[in-house]
């Protein structure tokens, strides 16, 4: 898990750069206002609980713990499907860069990771 352990930091440091930017900042999602919403509230969750969890359970993977595995694992999941979502589903905005960047990162973390598992 050595290249997906790394790249944790960058795709929670990018994640955790688009949710507070999106806080700060709702003006830059283009769409209506119940879909500005749903974007909001989606980055206050990806910022407080998404982040924590991916570096949380980063560390706990790193000390071999199989659950805090399972945890990460589901931490990158959840940014592919998220920023798939975003990618595919928001009027396009200045965060478009970014969601491009964590979708292809996140699939390439899992894709290395889930290579390399051992089934047994």
């Amino acid at each position: 898990m050595g290249v997906p352990r790394k790249l944790t930091h960058t795709l929670a440091a990018l994640m955790a750069a688009q949710s507070l930017t999106g806080v700060m900042a709702p003006e830059q999602y283009r769409d209506v206002e119940w879909i500005k919403a749903t974007w909001y509230g989606n980055d206050w969750l990806t910022l407080i609980v998404a982040v924590p969890l991916l570096l949380m359970s980063s560390l706990g993977a790193r000390r071999g713990s199989a659950r805090a595995f399972l945890l990460w694992a589901g931490a990158v999941g959840y940014a592919v499907y998220n920023y798939a979502f975003y990618l595919l589903g928001a009027a396009l905005n200045a965060f478009f860069p970014v969601y491009v960047v964590c979708v292809v990162l996140a699939a390439v973390m899992l894709i290395l990771t889930l290579v390399k598992l051992d089934s047994a």
